[in-house]
Formats: C-alpha cells, structure tokens, sequence
C-alpha cells in the first residue's frame, strides 16, 4: 500500500498563470469515472485518488511506438530534467534522449539451429517533456481537498491522451509514456509522470512572437490543424475547454517545417460525465460569452468554436491581440475587460471582425515604416509627376496592399468563418464549417 505524507503541510494554493476554477469541475458529480469504468460516485461525488493514476498508467505503457530507454523512465531522470514550468496541476521538464542504434540484432533460437539477423531500431525522440502531477496526497492516497481540481486535470489530461482516436491524431501532443517522478510535495515518494512529445518551436504563441512576417500559408496551415485538432476532440466526446494560443504546440512535422498540435487538457470535460448545466473554466478573454453561466452540456463544444475563431483572428495579426484594433489603448485594467465582454455579448465583436478595419490599421502598423521609407527616397519625383501628396501616395499605397491581403486564401474566408464562429448564440457556429472553409484553402496553402 503506498502512502503519502506531506513532509510540510501543503499550501492552499498554487502559483501559477492558469485561470481559477470554476465552482464544478468537469468530472465533478460523475456517474462513472472515464478512467476507471464501475467506480461509481458516492454522496459527496467523485473523490479523485491516487490509483486513479497508477493503474491506468500500467496499460497506456503499452501503447507507445517509439523507444525511450528505460533509464529515462526512473525518477533519477525525470528529478534530474531541465524545469520548464510550473502549472496548476503539472510540474512540466525537459530531458534529451541520446541517440541509439540505428540497427539492432534479434536472434531466433529452435532446436539445433539459431537464427540472428540485423532490423531497424525503433527510433528515439531526441528529447522528452516530463508532466508530473503537483499534488498533495494525505496518507490515505486521497488529495488534500485544495489539490482534488489539479488530480482531476491530470487524470481529464491523461484520458484525452491515451483516447484511441486521439493518441494516433497529428494534431494531438503525442504521448509518449510513463515514467516516475518525484512527488514534488513529498520527494521521498513517487508519482507516475506523463511522458509527451518536445514541442521544438513551442508553443503557437510564441512561434507568432518570433516570427512577425511568417507567410500566409503557414498560418493558413497552422489554422488548419488547431481546427482538425479540435473536431477530433469532439468526436471523442472531449470539450478542450481552454483554446488559447499557449496551449498550441508547434513541433516538426516530415513534410513541413511547422505542425501545430493541441495540448493541455486541465481544463477539458468529458460529455459524457455529465448531465444537465456545466460550469465550464477557461482564460479570459478567449472564452466564450456564454461562459459567465452554467451552459447546458449540448452547448459545451460551442465555446471551443468561439476561442477557434478568435485564434484565428489572432493568427492573423500576428500574435496581437484583435481587440487592441479595436478599443483605444486608453482603456486598461477592469475597463478594458469590460469592453471586450460588451463586444462579445452582443455581436458588435463580430460585426467589427467582418468590417476588417483591423486589417488596414495591422497593415499600417506592420508595414508602415517600409513605405515611409520607400516614398523618402521615390516621392518627390512620383508626387510632382502623378501630382499626389506624400500622404495622398501613402494612403493609395496601402489601400493596394489591402486589396492584395484580401486576395490570400487564408483572409478570403474569414468572414465565413467568423460567421461561424464568433457569433453571440452558440447555436449558430458551425465548426465543420469552419473546417471546410480551412480545407478547402488548404492546397494552396501547403503548396
């Protein structure tokens, strides 16, 4: 039986950038936990415990295809790894994976005679991101009250992970495996640490941050998959719960530079758990405007639309939030977030999406200091000839610009797909259709 004992009483709470919880977690009030089918709920609800973890992990073991040595499973490796961060529910590190064979002999043993011939090694990733969960457990196996919402994410994490229709996606974090990690409240006792995939460009955020003039088809190609990713959460019956640039990671893929795959399910609700109205968290402001009440569980999956078509938007820009193009950069703090709720609730956000002044005043700010430039040195002939002023030039200049934007593929669709995603009502998106507008673009994106 193992036990768990804080060697210090746990902290009531964690530091971390993840947004509270809201009052009813998505396993909350259960009827049957998705992990452990036949455990049904007792009067206070669903108790989250260790086991939860430790029994499932010994079958997902089995499901990975590539090779991580063995020593990078003990918790020597995973205590040793490269911290990366702290969340809410995880101790997120990194570990490199020395290259291995390229071959490897097998043997074939029968009475009187043997057979050895050479094969090809399973390959290695280079490097592994270990996910430990930061949870305190009382002697019994059972969290500490403060820590059952963080058990809870990882155990919703470790589910969408090992989902037989998920763990093969493209645009799923691949996992990896399990290892054993210290349990960072008691390091003399072990936890199972998810194993997953090195997003070597991190995550969508800041692939945007770093790379201000990445082409249009990229982004179109990176829509794409966040999309494909999402509609495969949904037909597993997994809301994801907090679409947010952060929880995008972009990796290699074979055939392109950039792949972006979903990850960080902590907040994620499993339908099928739930019954009735559902309080749903998530990160301000990407969520939904329906999001300050209980929704009503055929309704959840809309409110990853939403955020899908407010990334999309911010992938557009660059990384920079739409709303700055919207509200004057006067209004901070509790007045600017309360703006922004004002644009969602009705349907001013979409109506100011679909008028594309955003665009113009992104040209203006993206390109401005190349065409300042370029009419210091070209204007003065230009202006007395076709008789224009600077700023007349100027404004004709970007007016062109906007009009070849407006010819990229990927920009073409967007009124369709804010039409069908950032929409007031949830009943009125329409996330196949946003997936079909991004489809059908796709060939001259990745060409």
């Amino acid at each position: 039986m193992l036990s768990y004992r804080p060697r210090t009483p746990p902290s009531s709470s964690i530091s971390s950038d993840r947004p509270l919880t809201p009052p009813s977690s998505s396993l909350d009030g259960a009827d049957e936990h998705p992990l452990n089918p036949g455990k049904k709920k007792d009067s206070q609800g669903y108790v989250p415990h260790i086991f939860d973890l430790v029994y499932p992990s010994r079958e997902a073991a089995r499901l990975t295809t590539k090779h991580i040595p063995a020593i990078f499973l003990q918790a020597e490796a995973v205590d040793s790894s490269v911290l990366l961060g702290n969340g809410a529910s995880f101790t997120a590190s990194l570990q490199k994976i020395p290259e291995g064979p390229k071959t490897i002999e097998v043997t074939t043993h029968n009475v009187g005679w043997s057979m050895t011939k050479s094969m090809p090694a399973t390959p290695r990733p280079k490097y592994v991101v270990y996910k430990v969960a930061r949870v305190a457990f009382k002697e019994d196996g059972e969290p500490f009250p403060e820590y059952r919402r963080a058990l809870q994410s990882v155990l919703t994490e470790f589910h969408a992970l090992i989902y037989p229709s998920l763990y093969h996606h493209a645009n799923i974090i691949d996992f990896l495996g399990f290892a054993w990690g210290s349990n960072p409240f008691s390091p003399a006792h072990k936890l199972p640490a998810i194993v997953v995939e090195y997003a070597e460009h991190g995550t969508l955020a800041d692939l945007l941050n770093k790379n201000r003039m990445l082409d249009f088809r990229i982004k179109h190609m990176l829509c794409l998959d966040v999309t494909r990713g999402i509609v495969a959460l949904h037909g597993a019956g997994i809301v994801h719960g907090d679409v947010k640039a952060e929880n995008v990671l972009v990796c290699s893929g074979p055939n392109r530079k950039y792949v972006a795959k979903i990850a960080d399910f902590g907040f994620s609700i499993i339908e099928a758990t739930e019954t009735a109205e559902v309080w749903i968290g998530g990160t301000n402001p990407w969520r939904a405007p329906e999001t300050k009440s209980a929704i009503e569980v055929k309704h959840l999956n809309h409110t990853d639309t939403y955020s899908l078509g407010l990334l999309i938007w911010l992938v557009c820009v660059d990384g920079r939030w739409p709303f700055d193009y919207l509200i004057p950069s006067t209004v901070q703090g509790a007045a600017r977030q309360a703006k922004i709720e004002d644009l969602k609730r009705g349907d001013e956000l979409l109506a100011a999406a679909i008028a594309k002044g955003w665009l113009m005043s992104w040209l203006k700010g993206k390109f401005g200091s190349h065409i300042d430039q370029m009419l210091k040195t070209a204007s003065a002939g230009i202006a007395d000839k076709q008789r224009y002023s600077e700023a007349e030039l100027r404004n004709i200049l970007f007016e062109k610009l906007y009009a070849q934007m407006c010819q990229m593929t990927l920009i073409k669709s967007l009124d369709d797909m804010f039409e069908n995603s950032l929409q007031a009502d949830p009943g009125s998106r329409d996330l196949d259709v946003v997936l079909l507008l991004l489809e059908s673009g796709a060939e001259d994106s990745a060409g």
